[in-house]
């Protein structure tokens, strides 16, 4: 039996994609490209979507809704125009929401910070492992963090999902750091209130967590390694 259509709003580095590949593998869930919406990089399922104008776009969000496409949407990489399009899309079609966020934000920052700088957006891919395995040699110096911008940034997305959050109807907060917790009794807690949200069944966890299973990239072994993360972090607080 499908599952309700629903929607994964998040930032950058919070393991979205691991949790929506890892929803992806319960039955009857239809998943998108992960960020479908933004095509900054590259182009993705809708990434067309964003450009055309309002009542085309209007339009497009309804039959993607009507079609019943699971989202995992990072709403700090479009406007908060298109934002509140896809909000109202959304509610229309009933879909469940879900706001993933990651407690830690300066890990957050730093995360991207160092995918930005040393190109390890995945975690097992070999761009990755080879930067890691580069950097811990030796053989590589990581960049300096842009301390501003991940500042700026921050502090815009704090500002967009308090426009958008008032306007979702069924939306849940999870904590990044509860439902990849080594924790087996937070983990298990926290997934097992996210598929009750999400109209999965309980015997769903089970294939949730062994997808969740080994999805962190462990940037955390690479702070000793980043020159200025002291000055971000006086920064973010301040």
């Amino acid at each position: 039996m499908p599952t309700p259509p629903w929607i994964i709003w998040t930032r950058q580095r919070t393991a979205g994609i691991a949790l929506s590949n890892a929803l992806l593998a319960v039955d009857g869930t239809r998943l998108a490209d992960s960020e479908p919406f933004d095509g900054s990089v590259e182009v993705r399922r809708f990434s067309y979507v964003p450009k055309l104008g309002r009542r085309a776009r209007g339009d497009a969000l309804r039959q993607i809704c009507r079609e019943g496409w699971c989202l995992k949407h990072c709403y700090d990489r479009l406007s908060l125009s298109f934002n509140l399009e896809l909000a109202e899309a959304t509610n229309r079609a009933g879909y469940r929401h879900v706001h993933l966020v990651r407690r830690n934000e300066l890990a957050r920052l730093i995360s991207l910070g160092v995918a930005e700088n040393e190109v390890t957006w995945l975690a097992k891919s070999e761009l990755t492992v080879a930067a890691f395995r580069e950097i811990r040699s030796g053989q590589r110096k990581m960049k300096p963090l842009d301390v501003v911008s991940l500042v700026e940034r921050s502090k815009l997305a704090d500002f967009t999902w308090g426009q958008i959050g008032p306007h979702l109807s069924r939306c849940k907060t999870v904590w990044t750091e509860e439902v990849v917790s080594p924790s087996a009794s937070q983990r298990h807690a926290a997934l097992s209130e996210l598929l009750i949200h999400l109209g999965m069944p309980p015997v769903a966890l089970a294939v949730v967590e062994d997808k969740l299973k080994d999805s962190g990239q462990d940037t955390f072994s690479l702070w000793s390694f980043v020159p200025n993360i002291d000055a971000l972090r006086r920064a973010l607080v301040s």
